[in-house]
């Protein structure tokens, strides 16, 4: 006589968010939020935060921007910078360029180093709306 066999339906273990315990930046004029690690810091001056721009800086020298903008975002531009920038629509003509870089200011080149974590706090971008 023919007996089946029944296989186990392997079950999708839950994945743990690495985000789940990182800070919140919260932009209240244009209404989103987003992660970063606990080890980065906000550098983000007032002026900044007025204008929807912010700045964070791990402790190993490398930089998140985010620059709200008027316009049309380049994204033949992000291309080319291999990954490291992404463009958000946050409103009808008002954009946000988040940038990655290893350094602040001129001679600074983009860098793979932790595009990891850069596509982490990109995947934690929401609307608080």
């Amino acid at each position: 006589t023919y007996e089946p066999t029944v296989e186990p339906v392997a079950t999708k273990s839950s994945e743990v968010d690495p985000t789940a315990n990182w800070k919140t930046y919260t932009d209240l004029k244009f209404n989103y939020s987003l992660k970063f690690p606990n080890t980065w810091s906000d550098q983000t001056g007032t002026n900044d935060k007025n204008l929807g721009n912010f700045s964070f800086k791990s402790n190993e020298e490398e930089w998140i921007t985010g620059t709200v903008f008027t316009g049309t975002p380049d994204l033949e531009n992000d291309a080319k910078n291999n990954g490291s920038s992404h463009s958000f629509v946050l409103d009808k003509g008002k954009y946000l360029l988040v940038v990655y870089s290893e350094c602040m200011g001129p001679g600074c080149d983009v860098s793979k180093k932790h595009l990891d974590t850069f596509n982490q706090i990109l995947s934690t971008f929401k609307f608080t709306n």
